[in-house]
């Protein structure tokens, strides 16, 4: 899990190169996978890491990084409580998180691009 300024195409440029493979941000519409992926980088790391879910195309519109929309009845039940906070801020990014005291205490939250965060990372075969 790299670490960078927030900057989308930089996360995981390289991770692959080592294998002579592409690799990207991690992306699925299995989302307890990308939440299983999260919670691996907070227990190593100890600090969020983003992943390939964005707001782009309009304020609390998810949609994965290859466009495909994410249905917010999916999303409900994994947000952090009290998320997503985004309203009219425009362009925010998906991170998986942990927040004390909640129940389930791992899940998504959104941020503005002005954070540095690790990032979930996947490799294409």
């Amino acid at each position: 899990m790299p670490f960078f300024p927030c900057n989308p195409t930089l996360y995981c440029a390289n991770v692959g190169s080592p294998y002579g493979l592409p690799s990207d941000i991690g992306y699925t519409l299995n989302l307890p996978v990308l939440i299983e992926a999260g919670t691996r980088g907070l227990q190593q790391f100890s600090v969020a890491s983003y992943v390939g879910i964005s707001d782009a195309a309009a304020a609390n519109n998810y949609q994965l990084k290859d466009g495909t929309p994410v249905p917010s009845s999916d999303l409900l039940p994994l947000w952090c409580p009290g998320w997503p906070t985004d309203g009219a801020n425009g362009l925010t990014y998906m991170l998986v998180a942990y927040t004390s005291g909640a129940a389930p205490p791992i899940g998504f939250k959104d941020a503005s691009c002005l954070f540095a965060f690790r990032a979930v990372c996947q490799i294409q075969l």
